[in-house]
């Protein structure tokens, strides 16, 4: 039970403060404004029933300053607010524990796609497969495939979340990227009733984060990749990190396969 408030509790600090305590400079500047706040909450009450019950005059002047330093934390709060905006940074890919990746759908039927498969046990070397499958009528699973490679050796759980046609090929899927990868892979399907709508894709990707947290892994262990699937997918992957600025979302490019490492940041527009 505790842990299960425990993971509310971090959610709800995440997702609304918690880019105040992003570093420690950010938290060493929130916790100065947190204890500035403290005092002044205190002197309020005090110079008022120094002031009335005392009659005491300091009481007024106390009371006045902390109204003026409330003030002036109000107005530069609300200065900030405006000169605030997000930003994506591309950073240096690193190789995660936990891949959360979308799989689309394609043309070819089941036994085309075993047909595909079955040719490339006959290859051993990787590069050649990835080639292979470039040139076959299932090329849009390369991209998931490159997102794959980047991380081994050290991916532990590859989350694949599935449309509702995408999830019929979701074996299929895992036996092509074990038949690739020539090892066996810890594969878990989400099945998303809707690839076209934000808020779904967002939410299922908050919850698969819970999940993954009580099975203690951390944000730093995850990655998001957004290449595959639709631009609701894209946009929900990028949310996620805005909201959750531990989290982080990745790209693979169409130009040269590489993998591009993104975070969303809110920063001033100075």
């Amino acid at each position: 039970m505790f842990k299960g408030i425990k993971t509310h509790f971090r959610r709800a600090f995440i997702s609304q403060i918690g880019f105040l305590f992003k570093d420690k400079k950010t938290a060493f500047i929130t916790g100065f404004i947190i204890s500035l706040l403290s005092i002044v909450a205190g002197w309020i009450p005090d110079g008022l029933n120094e002031f009335f019950f005392e009659k005491d005059a300091k009481g007024i002047i106390l009371f006045g300053i902390a109204i003026f330093i409330l003030t002036i934390l109000i107005l530069c709060a609300y200065k900030l607010s405006e000169e605030l905006e997000y930003d994506i940074y591309e950073e240096e890919p690193e190789k995660r524990k936990v891949l959360i990746l979308f799989l689309s759908d394609n043309k070819p039927n089941k036994d085309q796609i075993e047909e595909i498969i079955q040719s490339l046990k006959e290859i051993s070397n990787l590069e050649e497969k990835i080639e292979k499958i470039q040139n076959s009528d299932i090329k849009n699973w390369r991209m998931p495939l490159e997102a794959i490679k980047f991380h081994l050796p050290k991916l532990e759980k590859i989350i694949v979340v599935t449309s509702p046609s995408s999830s019929k090929k979701f074996n299929l899927f895992r036996l092509l990227s074990e038949t690739v990868f020539n090892k066996k892979l810890n594969f878990v399907e989400k099945k998303a009733a809707d690839f076209e709508s934000v808020k779904h894709i967002f939410n299922l990707i908050r919850k698969t984060f819970e999940e993954l947290e009580k099975e203690n892994y951390k944000d730093k262990d995850i990655i998001i990749d957004v290449t595959g699937g639709t631009k609701p997918v894209s946009i929900a992957g990028a949310l996620t990190t805005s909201y959750y600025p531990s989290r982080k979302f990745q790209y693979i490019s169409n130009v040269d396969y590489s993998v591009k490492s993104y975070d969303v940041r809110l920063i001033s527009r100075d």
